[in-house]
């Protein structure tokens, strides 16, 4: 910060990514990625900043005596595109203010570091940072277990499905659980968003897949016809060699791709529906059934079942939890049925606790559902006795 005029209240410091960066790489090159590098370089070069910075794989430093979006707005988030090549990218932005006498450089640097990230997870062009963004310890941790393949607490845990017109079981869903060594169970609702954030989302779906083969691989023979969902983010289908490691998988264990069902969350198909689409679809012909999750929670249902391949919808628990008490919710619960099967899917409803909700999603027409009415989720071995033991209950359809 040599030579700086220290009556000045304050400067700013910028982190600049170019967001689509690593996909420009895979798709186009390393060489058209460093021509969107450059271009955004020399449109920052032209600018009045005090200092400039390069940290690699498409990520900028800025310095300015000046307020940085109003010194220069249209370069820092106006989108880098080499019009020739029909090759683009959005920019993001994570800003810090460096208060005068400040000597921390590295601080100001996480505080950028940490805005930017926030950028990316709340899909904002620019974020200023403040003390609210400070990330939890424990998320550090996390990332680095993962990272460090450090994940021997990992485990899944299976859910069963009935079918309300027989009560028979028919199909099975997977979630994860993981008990760090110190800091106990983490539930997935804590570390699969972290992990998605930074890139490691593989870890858990390899292992994952690799232990529901083995499982339906083992299951006796009355059991041998049971489905098994699985959730996967978007990280996860986009990668090129995600379809052949189900291939590899389902060949090592003798497993039908029938009988695994891939799960997205209904707000995954706005991130990049293209390659989702095309991912989806790909499974589908392999013989996998699509699943959406946590239907009605995202704000373009309608669009997504008719332009994406999918076999089921899951009804988010949130409505089926207040059916009973909200006519609304009920009404929602209602029309998402009769539009599933209009398109030839099945409807499965999640989180359904007791008897009378129970009732009630046979009397709407709901094809399957699972909730604690049914069984907690459990381990492999309870799972071999739970399903040893049960008997179909009566299920009484509505006249």
């Amino acid at each position: 910060m040599a030579g700086r005029d220290h009556s000045e209240d304050c400067w700013e410091f910028a982190l600049l990514k170019l967001v689509d960066y690593e996909d420009v790489s895979r798709l186009h090159g390393g060489k058209m990625a460093e021509r969107l590098v450059h271009k955004l370089a020399n449109r920052l070069l032209a600018g009045s900043f005090k200092a400039y910075g390069y940290y690699g794989r498409g990520i900028f430093s800025v310095l300015s005596d000046r307020p940085i979006l109003r010194l220069g707005r249209q370069a820092l988030l106006d989108p880098v595109d080499l019009d020739e090549h029909d090759v683009g990218s959005s920019i993001q932005c994570g800003l810090s203010i460096v208060p005068a006498a400040s000597v921390n450089l590295d601080g100001i640097a996480q505080q950028a570091e940490t805005a930017l990230a926030q950028c990316l997870t709340r899909r904002r062009t620019w974020l200023m940072y403040h003390a609210d963004m400070v990330p939890d310890p424990m998320d550090a941790k996390i990332v680095r277990a993962f990272r460090r393949d450090e994940i021997e607490g990992l485990r899944a845990v299976y859910q069963p499905q009935i079918d309300l017109k027989s009560g028979c079981i028919i199909g099975l869903e997977e979630l994860a659980r993981w008990e760090h060594p110190e800091f106990g169970q983490v539930p997935p609702a804590k570390f699969i968003p972290l992990l998605e954030q930074a890139g490691l989302s593989d870890r858990v779906a390899d292992k994952m897949l690799a232990e529901i083969c083995a499982m339906v691989a083992s299951l006796p023979p009355p059991w041998a016809h049971l489905t098994v969902s699985i959730n996967f983010s978007v990280q996860d289908l986009s990668d090129p060699d995600m379809p052949s490691k189900f291939s590899r998988y389902f060949a090592r264990y003798g497993v039908k791709p029938t009988q695994i069902i891939a799960e997205l969350t209904e707000t995954a198909f706005a991130t990049d529906p293209e390659t989702l689409k095309t991912a989806l679809t790909l499974l589908q012909k392999k013989g996998m059934q699509i699943s959406i999750d946590d239907f009605g929670t995202g704000f373009s249902s309608l669009s997504y079942l008719s332009s994406f391949p999918a076999d089921e919808v899951k009804i988010d628990r949130h409505f089926v939890s207040r059916m009973l008490d909200s006519q609304k919710d009920r009404a929602i619960i209602r029309s998402t049925v009769k539009l599933a099967h209009d398109l030839g899917l099945f409807v499965v409803a999640e989180g359904a606790e007791d008897e009378a909700t129970l009732a009630a999603l046979i009397e709407e027409g709901c094809d399957r559902v699972q909730g604690y009415v049914i069984a907690k989720p459990m381990n492999r071995q309870d799972l071999g006795v739970f399903l040893s033991d049960y008997q179909p209950a009566a299920v009484h359809q509505p006249s």
